[in-house]
């Protein structure tokens, strides 16, 4: 008996600034709850100016999944990320990727 496929719109983004902005060279994280979905499979696809490296983690028995990137370049990269192969809500997300503030900068801004 084929299983059914899992439904996009019950999945959730825990923790969505990890999918609005970001540092070049700066590993970012956000969760996906797809817990009220079914069963299914993370994806994702990403488009910007530079290369962007994703590590997906496993889906452990919640169906809680880890997803990290890290952009290469500066600028507007948008993120796709879908559950059996169909677009969650939300999605694609627009991450804008900056310049990561140099250590020294960031002491003089603590000391005004």
């Amino acid at each position: 008996m084929k299983q059914p496929k899992g439904l996009a719109c019950e999945v959730v983004v825990l923790n969505p600034i990890g999918l609005t902005q970001a540092s070049v060279g700066e590993w970012q994280t956000f969760r996906v709850d797809a817990s009220d979905a079914g069963s299914g499979a993370i994806g994702i696809a990403v488009q910007g100016p530079g290369r962007c490296q994703i590590e997906i983690g496993k889906d452990n028995v919640l169906n809680l999944i880890d997803v990290r990137y890290l952009p290469s370049s500066e600028g507007a990269y948008l993120m796709n990320v879908t559950f059996s192969e169909e677009d969650i809500p939300g999605s694609p997300f627009t991450i804008n990727v900056k310049a990561p503030v140099p250590e020294d900068t960031e002491e003089e801004e603590e000391e005004e």
